[in-house]
């Protein structure tokens, strides 16, 4: 071809930009993994209980919402079993989890949602919903019953986790668009 660039180069350079997204990915889990797991393992609000916000999950959801849903499943998983590895309960619902959520909202965004702060917002609440409930009716099911309010607490985890993730969505944002340009 004279000129122009082969369907091998154009498809390496596909494969070199996802493999550069999955590495930011990977990077970002173990960095918010490690601030989820220290400063906010668990905050103690007045008469709600202790909540504590999923960081990894709303940086799983701005994944496959910015990117899509391969790196949003990749991402997902890993920062899964991160979260997991932290927190030391060795069930390993987390991986499984967040690589769905981050996988249906790459599949979603394309076909459904727009790509905006409040349909990230919208999907990561319910994203936060489906992972706290999981996580207290697999406690619930562990320990034989609900732990002291469970719904207050389920209900400021969503909060917190919407309102901390919103600077991440805007950092995978930002990683989005520089890495269209290239």
């Amino acid at each position: 071809m004279a000129g122009g660039r082969s369907a091998f180069s154009r498809n390496a350079d596909v494969y070199a930009a996802r493999i550069k997204a999955i590495i930011f990915g990977v990077i970002l889990a173990c960095a918010l993994c490690a601030i989820e797991s220290t400063w906010f393992s668990s905050i103690e609000l007045p008469l709600l209980g202790y909540s504590s916000p999923m960081l990894c999950l709303g940086m799983s959801v701005a994944v496959g919402f910015l990117m899509g849903e391969s790196e949003g499943g990749v991402t997902g998983l890993f920062s899964g079993f991160l979260c997991e590895c932290a927190e030391g309960d060795g069930i390993f619902i987390f991986p499984l989890l967040y690589f769905a959520l981050g996988y249906l909202t790459g599949i979603l965004t394309d076909r459904i949602l727009g790509k905006n702060l409040a349909s990230y917002l919208v999907f990561l609440a319910v994203a936060a919903l489906v992972s706290f409930g999981a996580d207290i009716l697999l406690t619930a099911t562990v320990t034989g019953g609900f732990y002291k309010n469970a719904l207050l607490s389920l209900v400021a985890g969503i909060v917190l986790t919407v309102v901390l993730s919103i600077p991440i969505y805007l950092l995978v944002r930002l990683y989005a668009k520089a890495s269209n340009k290239q």
